[in-house]
């Protein structure tokens, strides 16, 4: 076997490793070349494809876990919405707005890593200006004044749910 045709699996072979760290639903690779690489890239596929669904299992489990807290938090905003004291309704109502954040987090922190939405160059002061004007549709009061082309590197659908994030909690803010 000449060295091109043994160097062509094994530049594959690098690139799907590479691939690896931010594409699981990549295909499998062709398993070719020398039978030792044929065989490494067997058990690759083999890591790719376990990686995968414990990532898929991972996930659903984390939903599971979310949905079986979320009932026991809607009962407590329930019985805080009969708290008389309004100081201490406040300070409930926000407790349960942290730990309902926090099952958001978690979540989103599951599903961003099943998803494979490829990252892009977003600048900084659109995203800001954009979350500026939601609070101003939304009868808030917000400017931003600062530099331009921040780039930063991050997946579109983050943007949106970032943007969700700031406004849910300005809207919980203006209570």
């Amino acid at each position: 076997m000449d060295a091109r045709r043994l160097a062509r699996p094994i530049r594959e072979f690098a690139r799907a490793a590479e691939r690896l760290g931010v594409d699981l639903t990549a295909p499998p690779l062709t398993a070719r070349g020398p039978r030792e690489l044929r065989t490494t890239i067997m058990a690759f596929n083999r890591m790719q494809d376990r990686l995968r669904r414990f990532l898929e299992d991972r996930t659903q489990m984390l939903a599971a876990i979310s949905h079986d807290l979320r009932a026991p938090l809607a009962r407590l905003r329930l019985r805080a919405e009969f708290v008389e004291d309004e100081e201490q309704q406040r300070k409930m109502f926000g407790e349960l707005e942290t730990m309902n954040a926090m099952i958001d987090s978690t979540l989103a922190f599951a599903r961003d890593a099943t998803r494979q939405e490829p990252r892009k160059f977003v600048d900084l002061s659109v995203l800001v200006e954009d979350v500026c004007e939601d609070a101003t549709d939304s009868g808030g009061a917000a400017l931003y004044r600062g530099p331009r082309g921040i780039d930063v590197t991050c997946r579109p659908s983050d943007i949106h749910q970032s943007r969700g994030q700031c406004c849910q909690i300005r809207r919980f803010g203006s209570r």
